[in-house]
């Protein structure tokens, strides 16, 4: 199945993230651009649960795009789409003809970029 660039309607940004040490010797998460990308975003499921901190929403989303041959995805990164996060958790190579990604993703919706 090829991906038509009409439903490739989303801006993303594609990041990664990286360990720094601060001044204090802390270790500190930070996103780096790795570049960004229209894509497909679908939802897959929704699932709403009560932790011990209290309720949580998981929503796992497919998000279709070109592959890109400067960039290898890993479930190290994320796609932001606005304000959205979506953490990548697989990373398939639809057709195995190194043209089209299928990203399995998570959003995450009750963090930011930390």
């Amino acid at each position: 199945m090829v991906l038509k660039s009409g439903r490739m309607n989303s801006f993303t940004t594609l990041k990664r993230m990286s360990l720094t040490q601060d001044t204090a010797g802390q270790q500190t998460r930070t996103w780096t651009k790795l570049g960004t990308q229209m894509a497909a975003i679908d939802p897959v499921r929704g699932r709403e649960y009560f932790a011990a901190s209290g309720e949580k929403a998981d929503v796992t989303h497919e998000i279709r795009m070109r592959a890109r041959t400067d960039i290898a995805l890993t479930p190290r990164d994320r796609v932001y789409v606005g304000t959205r996060i979506f953490d990548v958790k697989s990373v398939l190579d639809l057709n195995d003809d190194g043209r089209e990604w299928l990203l399995m993703c998570i959003e995450n919706v009750h963090t930011t970029d930390g």
